[in-house]
C-alpha cells in the first residue's frame, strides 16, 4: 500500500522570507528499504527518518547500518529492532536510534550509541516483516534541508 501524500517542510524568517524548504513525496510500502544516511556531529547534520505501518498487523522492524564500503561499523554486534503497531508511525533522527523502545533490549546494549559522538556516512537498511512506508530528510540543526531517496532491492 503506498502512502499517497506529499508534504513540504518550510522554514520562514520573520518577514515570511523562505529560509529553507524540503518536499517529500509518496512512499511505497515494502519490507526492505535502503536509504543514504549521514551524521556530522560538529556540523549539526543528521538524517531524519519517518516510518509508517499502513497494515492491520503489528510488525517487527530491524535497522541495519552499513558503512560506505559496504561493511558494518566495527562497534556493531547486534542490530536493533523495534515493534511498529498496526496503523502506527514513528519518526527519529539517525542519532536517536538507540532511544527507540525495543522489547527485551536495554538502552546500554544498543550498539549504535557511537552515533551520539561520532560522524557517520553510509546507508541504513530497514527490514520489516510486514510492508511499511519510509521517508527520509537531511537536516541541519533539526531543520529539513532536503529529502533523501529511499530505495529497495525488492520488486
Amino acid at each position: 500500500l503506498p502512502i499517497d501524500a506529499q508534504v513540504i517542510f518550510r522554514v520562514s524568517g520573520p518577514d515570511t522570507t523562505v529560509l529553507s524548504e524540503a518536499g517529500v513525496g509518496a512512499a511505497e510500502s515494502r519490507v526492505l528499504h535502503v536509504l543514504p544516511v549521514e551524521r556530522v556531529v560538529d556540523g549539526g547534520l543528521d538524517t531524519g527518518i519517518a516510518l509508517a505501518n499502513p497494515g492491520e498487523k503489528e510488525t517487527r522492524v530491524q535497522l541495519v547500518l552499513v558503512e560506505e564500503d559496504g561493511t558494518q561499523p566495527d562497534a556493531v554486534r547486534n542490530q536493533p529492532f523495534f515493534m511498529l503497531s498496526a496503523g502506527g508511525q514513528t519518526a527519529l533522527f539517525l542519532s536517536e536510534i538507540c532511544e527507540l523502545p525495543r522489547p527485551g533490549q536495554a538502552f546500554d546494549s544498543c550498539d549504535y550509541n557511537f552515533l551520539l559522538e561520532e560522524d557517520f556516512r553510509g546507508s541504513l537498511m530497514i527490514v520489516s516483516v510486514e510492508p511499511i512506508a519510509v521517508t527520509s530528510l537531511r537536516t541541519v540543526r533539526g531543520i529539513a534541508v532536503s529529502s533523501l531517496p529511499v530505495g529497495s532491492t525488492q520488486r
